[in-house]
């Protein structure tokens, strides 16, 4: 069989490398950290003292990655705070800064 012809019965990657660049997204999941009881004092003492309008940036963990967000806090409760509409429960915060 010549080239061109075992060429056109090769599997074909439309979209060039997607394959590669879906396992290194899988090697990149990333444990969430454990906080030592100061860090955890620290975020407590700090949520202590937000007021709603104040603008706030969060480091949170969520679905295996670490996340930076920026913005004003909209709402909050014991549980979950809501920066620019985005929910997030207290639990995933590895830390907390007022601007």
């Amino acid at each position: 069989m010549n080239k061109s012809r075992v060429a056109q019965y090769m599997p074909m990657d439309a979209l060039k490398g997607l394959q590669e660049a879906m396992r290194a997204k899988e090697q990149e999941v990333k444990h969430q950290k454990i906080l030592f009881e100061e860090a955890m004092q620290d975020i407590d003492d700090t949520l202590r003292s937000l007021k709603i309008g104040d603008e706030i940036e969060v480091l949170y963990y969520d679905m295996g990655e670490y996340h930076r967000l920026k913005g004003v806090l909209n709402s909050f409760d014991n549980q979950k705070l809501c920066i620019n509409s985005t929910i997030l429960c207290i639990c995933m915060l590895y830390y907390i800064d007022v601007c």
